[in-house]
């Protein structure tokens, strides 16, 4: 057996147990035939990284990726079909069971594990006591099982509305009504239907980039291991949304109106899954992958919304082109041209999802030339972009309902209005989207690339803004003051510059902008040639709470 100390890095060997599971793995015929499986005698190639790009191993990735494939033709899972190769791992595994690498403690690969929102709905609870301790590396069944013990049938009584939306996806009939009924139905179909967004593996799929299909840190150790998963980081994803927002093409007073309505006048609809609400307003094309802030929705409950996230499946792709077909714009001009050269090859759940990675990656490209811009003094080009002027009109939807799930009105009508609302309205605009694109590359361990870094385009809509500020050098200044104020400062030197900054003619940008869609147009063109790349083919662990 190889000692733990020969595998790790910085001063941090694998725990043990880890290295006895890997032994065991190896040498297991389920894996029989696995490419590399060792980099010299005794010692076991575990990881194949896909970024590998010299070395007697720099294919590994790609042979193991063939392995997979086999081995799902064997056991008739469809390499078509929504995450394969993740359900060929669990599938294969021979114990279900894997210890971390870190600490050593061995947990389930199911969706076994209660997430925070599951946990807080329990706590919830009448009859709870509050000093009762909930572990969220506890199993649901057994965490369900040590309720009944401490609070008995007080607890049992309200289980159907902790798991309403799972009876109601499962189509469950009849409700469970003893603990024994409660165990079976969360053991045989609620944790293997992989209720997303409440419940979370002990180590999610990561094949072919590791032996045995899974994370090497398991959900204990992953937030802890994993610089990207800090709190520091997660807490940034949702200004990661907020700032592709503001870049985002569309009425987006509109759209914040009617997702306001969504949330007081079609709460109660039923999400586009079938569950009971209340619904959420989801952007059908996630603006985060550069779709436009439109004012159209479909309704999603809590949990789907969550699930979701920033990623499409088929029935996004095919809604966007159906909305397309009557003439609406969905998708803004810095993501035109890759949605446009790959979403006619999106026919399975698998596709929509590698389209979403290209258009994450489409995303990563424009705020990098965004920052180019920014650095290069380019503000009031960039508070072009924001457009502004949505903010002059009021909106108001006539006939508001839910029609199949979707946002529907008979008309959207617009009113001009000149208030101190309006002006407060543009200035946060400017203020956040100025303060989120410059903290946007704060961020560490972006699983992203800037698919064209520089081009002739890029530098073309930096120099002609060059040429051009002579121009309106007055406005810039404004606008840089304002922009590196103290936060309580910013908001009357926004305000401040809003007349001199709309006085600028939009002629004085065209080049800038034409060269700049340019480059984006050359940026979807180069991340269209890798739709079959192994870091769009593969499969990248999902987020969890």
């Amino acid at each position: 057996m190889a000692e733990s100390s020969a595998y790790g890095g910085r001063g941090r060997p694998w725990h043990p147990e880890f290295v006895e599971y890997m032994e065991f793995i190896v040498q297991h015929p389920v894996y029989s035939g696995m490419p590399d499986a060792y980099y010299e005698p005794g010692r076991i190639q575990w990881e194949a990284p896909s970024n590998r790009s010299s070395g007697q191993f720099k294919d590994t990735h790609g042979r193991r990726a063939k392995w997979w494939a086999a081995k799902a033709a064997e056991i008739g899972v469809s390499t078509a079909s929504d995450q394969w190769i993740s359900r060929v791992a669990k599938t294969i595994h021979p114990t279900k069971l894997k210890p971390c690498k870190i600490c050593g403690r061995q947990l389930q690969l199911r969706y076994a594990y209660p997430q925070e929102r599951l946990l807080q709905r329990l706590r919830d609870l009448r009859g709870v006591p509050t000093d009762f301790q909930f572990d969220p590396l506890e199993p649901i069944s057994d965490l369900v099982l040590r309720l009944d013990r401490h609070c008995g049938s007080t607890v049992i009584s309200q289980l159907p509305s902790v798991f309403s939306s799972g009876l109601k996806a499962l189509n469950t009939k009849p409700i469970p009504r003893s603990m024994p009924e409660w165990i079976d139905w969360l053991e045989k179909h609620y944790i293997p239907s992989e209720p997303r967004g409440v419940l979370s593996p002990g180590a999610m799929s990561n094949a072919p980039d590791r032996f045995d299909g899974f994370h090497c840190d398991n959900l204990c150790c992953r937030k802890h291991a994993d610089k990207g998963r800090s709190k520091e980081n997660l807490q940034t994803y949702v200004t990661d949304r907020r700032v592709f927002e503001y870049w985002s093409a569309g009425d987006w007073v509109a759209a914040d109106r009617l997702m306001g309505l969504v949330r007081t006048t079609l709460s109660s609809a039923t999400c586009r899954n079938g569950h009971q609400g209340p619904c959420a307003a989801d952007h059908i094309g996630p603006i985060s992958l550069g779709f436009c802030h439109r004012p159209r929705f479909q309704l999603l409950c809590t949990p789907c919304n969550s699930a979701k996230s920033n990623r499409m499946y088929l029935s996004d792709v095919l809604l966007l082109k159906q909305h397309e077909a009557t003439g609406e714009t969905v998708v803004s001009w810095h993501s035109r041209a890759v949605w446009d050269l790959c979403k006619d090859r999106v026919g399975t759940d698998e596709h929509a999802r590698r389209l979403s990675k290209l258009m994450r990656d489409n995303r990563h490209s424009l705020m990098a030339a965004l920052k180019e811009v920014y650095d290069a003094n380019g503000l009031t080009y960039l508070a072009s972009l924001l457009e502004l002027d949505r903010a002059n009109f009021d909106v108001t939807f006539t006939e508001l309902k839910a029609t199949d799930h979707l946002t529907a009105y008979a008309k959207l009508v617009h009113s001009a209005r000149d208030t101190k609302y309006a002006v407060e309205q543009k200035v946060r605009r400017l203020r956040i989207a100025f303060d989120e694109l410059s903290a946007y590359f704060e961020k560490r361990n972006r699983n992203a690339f800037v698919a064209c870094p520089t081009t002739t385009h890029l530098k073309r809509a930096v120099d002609s803004l060059s040429k051009a500020r002579s121009g309106f050098s007055m406005q810039e200044a404004l606008l840089a003051k304002a922009n590196a104020a103290a936060k309580d400062a910013q908001g009357s030197l926004f305000r401040a510059s809003l007349d001199s900054t709309r006085a600028v003619p939009a002629s004085a940008f065209a080049a800038t902008h034409a060269a700049l869609e340019a480059h984006m147009n050359q940026t979807g063109r180069t991340l269209a040639e890798l739709w079959e790349s192994d870091r769009y083919c593969r499969e990248i662990a999902e987020d969890v709470d």
